[in-house]
């Protein structure tokens, strides 16, 4: 079992985390958990794989990782929606939600959280929930809203999204918050699957503008009292 993590220069010990997931069925993952010790505001989890021996580490972005961030966001959202958009629209759309800038002032946002997901030395998929104000809609204090999950194409399959999902579902437990939210894109039939399978339901509707087009997202909600 490795005995400590690092992060920049500082090493932080490894603590029992009080559950077990999985990445499939047959991929059984011992979750521990850690906090950095130094600025970044990191909460790491590591954990091994049995037989597969894979680092898992989901890690807390501050301003300095705005550049990985860029890059594996317009990636992401590429490879997720460049096949049902046209490229004008997709251009619009990239190059004001993900520039240095706006990323560099979320990252600097206290109601926003980006989490990257590593195994071992790969950045595979990110997280980016709000809070309060800088949700995009609803801004219900009791409720935290998972505005980005995605999965880098290249690891999508292996069960990595769930990873997330329970990252944002304890991040609302330690907020001491009722419900979860997000918006998912009507014609992201997968996407909505895979939000069902982890508790979530429809419960509204809204428009999202897209370039030219006006498009609709499922508003789907999940309420930790499921949990218990």
């Amino acid at each position: 079992m490795i005995n400590g993590i690092k992060v920049g220069n500082n090493y932080s010990k490894i603590k029992m985390f009080n559950s077990t997931t999985s990445l499939r069925s047959h991929f059984i993952l011992n979750l521990f958990k850690s906090r950095t010790l130094n600025l970044t505001g990191s909460t790491i989890y590591r954990s091994r794989c049995i037989n597969l021996h894979l680092i898992v580490e989901i890690i807390r972005l501050n301003p300095s990782d705005v550049n990985e961030l860029l890059i594996l966001s317009r990636k992401t959202f590429d490879e997720s929606f460049g096949h049902l958009n046209k490229p004008e629209n997709m251009d619009f759309y990239m190059d004001r939600a993900f520039t240095i800038e706006k990323l560099f002032s979320e990252l600097l946002n206290p109601f926003t959280e980006f989490y990257f997901l590593k195994i071992n030395i790969d950045i595979v998929g990110y997280l980016k929930v709000n809070t309060h104000q800088a949700q995009s809609d609803l801004n219900d204090e009791l409720s935290l809203e998972i505005e980005r999950i995605y999965i880098d194409s290249r690891f999508q399959g292996s069960g990595y999204g769930a990873v997330l999902i329970e990252q944002a579902k304890q991040r609302c437990r330690a907020l001491k918050l009722s419900y979860i939210w997000l918006g998912v894109w009507e014609k992201n039939t997968d996407g909505i699957r895979f939000y069902q399978r982890h508790g979530f339901e429809i419960f509204s509707s809204h428009p999202f503008v897209f370039g030219d087009e006006v498009q609709t997202d499922l508003l789907m909600k999940y309420y930790l009292e499921k949990d218990t």
